[in-house]
């Protein structure tokens, strides 16, 4: 058998801060994910091993949700992922220098990369008075952006605030946020949206292995959305155990996501397996469009009746 075709674990390569145990269960999650199977488990793996890409993530009008949700990794630990699979350059949030150490290395790492680093974003961009009301070292986000962005070889909006404004745009939106792609300043450089509130750390994993793999970014809906993370309806691919919760405002039959297969939290669970319905935060203008979250039987219906459900689910079951 060819080596390289062969799913062995042991033809695998792994990085050496690694554990090889994680390192495959991760290969193997990514590998679903994005449509490959447990079966490309080895392609992925293969892809996280070559050449580091470099990354510059940007920390906008945000409330660190979405970094949140990549540190809930523990297969492997976020740690792991940032050295040894790709080369984490900035990050304000994570990063250990600060002040003018911190922003001169940013400027370096554009200037010295440009096209061929990956920009993530996190957070809407505050437009209004110029980019007034949202500034990171004396210089506006909004400069930020544009200074940033149009250099980058892709940019990946992570999270619905950076995809499409999310709360911080919503109304009356005093501060003028937006989402990236409502920036118009990108031009030819490609731009996927990875909404969520919070997103998937595997939907991340998942654009960039793709782009590794094959050398362009996976296919995109008309929300800029990859189609295999975003490809069908929480609705239909929902379990619900405990009956549909549309009654109860629940957004499953149209929102895109793959929640209910992916989950959260290394696939421990998802809303509606909490017996909470779906809020639709990954589409764009969720916060106008789908308030109230709650409908007025929700408290008096729902949790009294669910009451022997939910304490079942906390014991254990489904």
């Amino acid at each position: 058998m060819n080596a390289r075709k062969s799913t062995s674990a042991k033809n695998i390569p792994c990085p050496p801060g690694v554990s090889r145990r994680s390192f495959l269960k991760f290969c193997s999650a990514v590998a679903v994910t994005i449509g490959l199977g447990p079966t490309g488990m080895a392609e992925v793996a293969r892809a996280l091993t070559g050449p580091k890409p470099i990354v510059v993530w940007l920390n906008f009008s945000e409330c660190t949700g979405c970094t949140e949700s990549l540190l809930r990794m523990s297969t492997p630990t976020p740690d792991s992922l940032i050295l040894d699979t790709i080369s984490l350059e900035y990050h304000e949030t994570l990063m250990a220098a600060a002040g003018l150490a911190a922003t001169g290395h940013l400027a370096d790492v554009v200037n010295a990369n440009a096209g061929q680093f990956f920009a993530i974003v996190e957070g809407s961009i505050p437009t209004a008075n110029n980019g007034a009301y949202g500034t990171i070292g004396g210089e506006t986000m909004l400069s930020i952006a544009q200074r940033v962005l149009p250099k980058a070889k892709a940019v990946i909006a992570y999270g619905t605030c950076s995809s499409y404004g999310g709360l911080a745009a919503a109304k009356p939106n005093p501060t003028g946020a937006k989402g990236v792609r409502d920036l118009g300043i990108l031009g030819s450089v490609p731009l996927v949206n990875i909404p969520g509130c919070s997103p998937n750390p595997y939907n991340l994993a998942g654009v960039l292995t793709s782009y590794l793999l094959k050398g362009t970014l996976p296919a995109l809906d008309s929300n800029g959305r990859p189609t295999f993370a975003f490809g069908k309806t929480v609705h239909s691919q929902c379990p619900r155990p405990h009956g549909c919760l549309e009654d109860y405002r629940c957004r499953g039959k149209v929102t895109y996501n793959n929640c209910p297969t992916a989950k959260f939290n290394d696939g421990t669970s998802w809303d509606i397996q909490a017996n909470h319905h779906c809020i639709g935060c990954s589409n764009p203008n969720f916060w106008d469009a789908n308030t109230s979250f709650y409908s007025s039987s929700f408290g008096t219906q729902f949790a009294s009746s669910n009451h022997s459900k939910i304490q079942a689910v906390a014991a254990g079951g489904d």
